[in-house]
């Protein structure tokens, strides 16, 4: 497998350790979009939040930090960018204010309406179905969420 499809396979999902350097490496250059987009969801301590592809976890630490009475929760395909964004949230997330799952967002495991905002960065196009994870996203949103 060349260098290319190697990096390729490991944006969509990174794992291993070349996954963990490609973790970094996202964390690190999405880092303004990661704010703003935290900046855009105007936030508010209560609000349910949930990052659909939430990569080392960054954005959901950030998110639990405004969001800090209510709940943020990420769901993201990767088995490594859980392990590490598990680590990088272990104090709220044993604090019951982050809750972290790996799976395809295709079929999101949260009741209908739960959220009060979505998010998602540079993933759309990683995601097997864009179509069915918007439908699911829509279901999971409250009316009148963002």
């Amino acid at each position: 497998m060349g260098l290319n499809k190697i990096i390729g396979k490991n944006l969509a999902k990174p794992s291993g350790w070349f996954g963990n350097i490609v973790g970094y490496f996202m964390s690190v250059r999405n880092n303004s979009l990661n704010k703003w987009t935290v900046e855009l969801l105007e936030l508010t301590p209560n609000d349910n939040v949930l990052e659909i592809g939430f990569g080392v976890g960054v954005t959901i630490k950030s998110i639990s930090k405004v969001a800090y009475r209510g709940l943020t929760s990420g769901i993201d395909y990767s088995e490594t960018m859980f392990r590490k964004a598990t680590q990088l949230n272990s104090k709220s997330i044993s604090e019951g204010r982050v809750t972290l799952t790996t799976g395809d967002a295709t079929y999101l495991p949260y009741q209908d309406e739960f959220f009060d905002k979505i998010c998602s960065i540079h993933c759309i196009y990683f995601w097997p179905e864009p179509q069915k994870t918007l439908q699911e996203a829509w279901r999971v949103l409250r009316n009148g969420g963002t």
